[in-house]
């Protein structure tokens, strides 16, 4: 029998099928996204919960003629099979691939690029107000997690469209969940609202009966409407204000995985007027066992075994262990994350004041052990970054040394408070900022380039770029030790490019040369060489240091310098490593970048010495593998040797 997808050629078709016929395809929807998502990685869950929902939206609407704005997007799966990329879909998160995330430039079926969380309300509601200033009447959706209810953003935005009677329509996808399980009052508030199914029916049921009364049944029931409102006012009114006393008509709490109800409740949405939001309950995971039972693990995945599910990691805590001390466990992991999950535990013990921040990203940052261990000590704000680091700022005026762990996309939402709450107070604040650079499939919403050249402009601050484990728990015992000003800690997703063993013959060289006792905010010369600098930071200091050996093969001495510290670069410095033809590495943009500052002090000095930077173009980076789009940039070790060589005419 041919399946039911195979048919589905565009969204009439889906207008067509039968409850019966529905409820098939809402299966082999899941059954490919998970094939897909197993083979390619990507986010799962989210995607598994909200099937029946784009199905409903699908058989309601005219898409692309109507339009909706996913919250985040990474949850649009469904919707990009169903919207004319049925077969794209094999290449979701693959280089020169489908996006995870929706995007104008695939599709006329999206309406808006988003990949951060909360702007889908205002997103939508200036697209609706677009459409109708040129006479159009279609409609425009929001579908919003209450994950992502959480930022401040979505507020603002509900707060300005319940102002008028434009008809936005919004739709909570309510599972409980952003990345973490949600936390905040938010949360508290639509528990309530599930619990109060049975008002909502009475109401209705009330309303229809005093309607039919003749003469007076118009009266009576605005008369009662007044007396529940003042009621429900009294006795619940976080489950009335937050969205009636709005300008919002609320209908809900609706099972999301019936596809009728959910439908019902859009038509009705359709044929008010004023801003309506629709309030439906999914099961994240829904349709895989293993995704249901730990959504939070199924949330972003690599690829995996769909009959075995997704490899579970060991817990990362800090043991006292005879064989092995921390200090050794640090410097022998080859993952920032998992180095700064030891290190953030290991000085945590040593110090009370340590708190820990995060916003709905505790498993992502690795800082899950830590709230494990130190629960009266962690804070995880929900997806609220301006408010996760002012409320850093107010605990370092206080005493505490607050630990913020954000993704440097994720940073970008808080430059604002990053420079007049933090900096400019020099609050000692330590940002421990994890997926600097190239992150890989998540593509260019998340690629954490933008950051570097923002952090680097500010007055004050330190930013330390760890070549391992090794060097970070360093700089984060220095950044303890600090009484004033904030240290931005910046490291990449996955494993350092230096192996241990350099790391190692490193430890050595430094000790034999005295500069293993030079503070860690000096650079360190790894290697010495008179035909050739490499200087680099952070990840690509592994990738130097493998350049310099293979440039070494072919009768090319090169020295590397690890600059370590990247706010202020070193005049002194710049002179002795322009003392022969040099090369700067860097996984960063060049406005802004360290080879962009080192290039001008060189040109102020008046150095004729023939210099090349290799960074990453100032354009939107795409989706694929880290080491492909890292490999495809320029960023690797056959390329830094060939530019080496180019450099020196050979």
């Amino acid at each position: 029998m041919t399946k039911i997808l195979d048919r589905i050629q565009g969204p009439e078709d889906i207008k067509k099928l039968s409850p019966e016929d529905l409820s098939c395809l809402a299966q082999e929807l899941r059954e490919y996204i998970i094939e897909v998502v197993a083979k390619n990685g990507g986010h799962l869950a989210s995607n598994l919960g909200v099937v029946e929902l784009t199905l409903a939206l699908f058989r309601t609407f005219d898409f692309p003629e109507d339009k909706v704005v996913w919250d985040v997007g990474h949850q649009s799966y469904t919707y990009k099979i169903l919207a004319d990329r049925k077969e794209a879909f094999k290449t979701l998160r693959l280089w020169q691939g489908l996006s995870g995330f929706p995007k104008t430039e695939e599709s006329p079926y999206d309406a808006f690029n988003t990949g951060h969380s909360s702007t889908s309300i205002s997103a939508a509601l200036g697209i609706l107000r677009a459409e109708r200033s040129q006479g159009n009447e279609n409609y425009v959706l929001a579908v919003i997690g209450d994950g992502a209810l959480t930022g401040g953003m979505s507020f603002e935005a509900l707060n300005d469209a319940g102002q008028g009677d434009e008809n936005l329509i919004v739709i909570i996808n309510d599972n409980q969940m952003s990345i973490s399980e949600n936390v905040g009052g938010l949360q508290k508030h639509l528990q309530q609202l599930r619990m109060s199914q049975s008002y909502l029916d009475f109401k209705s049921k009330a309303e229809e009966f005093l309607l039919k009364i003749p003469l007076i049944g118009k009266g009576l029931a605005h008369f009662f409407s007044r007396v529940k409102k003042n009621f429900r006012r009294r006795i619940s009114p976080p489950i009335y204000a937050l969205y009636e006393s709005l300008g919002f008509k609320y209908y809900g709490p609706i099972d999301g995985h019936d596809i009728q109800a959910i439908e019902t409740a859009l038509d009705a949405a359709k044929f008010r007027k004023g801003p309506t939001v629709i309030h439906v309950c999914t099961v994240k995971g829904k349709g895989y066992s293993y995704a249901m039972h730990k959504p939070s693990s199924y949330h972003g995945v690599a690829p995996f075994e769909v009959e075995k599910g997704v490899l579970e990691k060991d817990p990362v805590v800090v043991v006292q262990d005879k064989t092995c001390s921390v200090q050794d466990r640090i410097n022998k992991s080859r993952s920032y994350g998992e180095g700064f999950s030891y290190i953030l535990q290991h000085f945590a013990m040593k110090e009370d004041r340590i708190v820990g921040i995060c916003a709905a990203m505790a498993q992502g940052t690795m800082m899950e052990e830590f709230s494990t261990i130190f629960p009266e000590r962690f804070y995880d704000v929900g997806i609220a970054e301006q408010h996760a680091v002012t409320l850093a700022s107010g605990m370092a005026q206080g005493g505490l040394r607050p630990v913020v762990a954000i993704y440097a996309t994720f940073l970008q939402r808080a430059l604002d408070q990053v420079m007049h709450d933090v900096v400019l107070n020099q609050e000692p604040v330590i940002f421990c900022i994890d997926r600097a650079g190239v992150v890989g499939e998540d593509g260019e919403t998340h690629q954490g380039l933008y950051d570097l050249a923002f952090l680097r402009s500010l007055p004050y601050g330190t930013i330390f770029t760890p070549r391992s484990n090794r060097d970070f728990y360093r700089m984060f015992s220095y950044a303890l030790g600090q009484a004033k000003g904030p240290i931005f800690i910046r490291y990449p997703k996955g494993k350092m490019a230096l192996s241990l063993e350099d790391d190692l013959a490193i430890k050595t060289y430094l000790e034999n040369t005295g500069q293993d006792k030079l503070p860690v905010t000096s650079a360190q010369w790894l290697s010495g060489g008179k035909d050739l600098t490499i200087i680099s930071w952070g990840y690509t200091t592994g990738l130097a240091y493998q350049s310099m050996k293979a440039l070494a093969e072919e009768g090319i001495e090169a020295a590397v310098v690890d600059l370590r510290e990247i706010h202020d670069i070193d005049p002194a410095l710049v002179e002795k490593a322009l003392s022969c033809p040099c090369l700067i590495v860097e996984e960063a943009i060049y406005p802004g970048s360290v080879g962009e500052d080192i290039s001008a002090i060189a040109y102020g000095k008046k150095l004729q010495t023939p210099l090349q930077c290799i960074n990453i173009p100032n354009h939107p980076v795409l989706q694929g593998p880290r080491n492909l789009v890292l490999d495809q940039l320029g960023i690797s070790v056959d390329h830094i040797v060939e530019e080496g060589k180019k450099l020196l005419g050979r």
